[in-house]
């Protein structure tokens, strides 16, 4: 059932719940500093109605990241993220973060997200 992939990797395939627990599991592995959402969303109210697009809030190195886990992103889920960067402030960098499957396993490839289209709107 599953093929070899190519060298490029392909886009992992799984459902969006799953690949998130392997993020949090890889962001634990890894020594990542991040705060869940779920954390997120009790501790600064603001962020409630956007925060439903964002997973995490990592940090790595000296960037900030509002991370979203997910294979697509549609307008409104734009929209929520231009919002929490509002919220935030414009040093945390939205990015959409999805595997692929490389000859290793997965490979958490980076999707930097603009928002300004979004904005405009």
């Amino acid at each position: 059932r599953h093929a070899a992939p190519d060298a490029e990797g392909r886009a992992v395939r799984q459902p969006r719940h799953f690949v998130l627990k392997q993020f949090e599991a890889w962001l634990n592995e890894t020594g990542l500093a991040f705060v869940a959402a779920e954390d997120v969303r009790r501790t600064t109210p603001a962020v409630k109605p956007y925060v439903g697009v964002l997973d995490f809030i990592v940090l790595r190195g000296e960037t900030k990241l509002l991370v979203t886990v997910r294979p697509h992103l549609q307008a409104k889920h734009l929209k929520a993220i231009g919002e929490l960067q509002n919220v935030f402030g414009p040093e945390y960098e939205p990015m959409r973060i999805w595997p692929a499957e490389g000859p290793d396993g997965w490979i958490w490839e980076d999707h930097p997200i603009d928002v300004s289209a979004a904005k405009a709107s």
